[in-house]
């Protein structure tokens, strides 16, 4: 698979694969005030939230 370079000038599609593996609870710092969730909850909760960051971004 070859990678696209800067200008885009190589146009063949991209694949990404993610290999996730969750906890049955997410593990938080002391204090962060996150309420108690499974880890696959858990990257739900933050895919929500860099979807939009990354939306607005462009």
């Amino acid at each position: 698979m070859a990678a696209s370079d800067a200008e885009g000038s190589n146009a063949q599609p991209v694949l990404m694969i993610n290999l996730l593996r969750y906890r049955d609870r997410a593990s938080y710092l002391e204090g962060f005030g996150a309420e108690a969730c499974s880890g696959r909850e858990a990257y739900g909760r933050y895919g929500a939230i860099v979807s939009k960051l990354i939306g607005g971004a462009g």
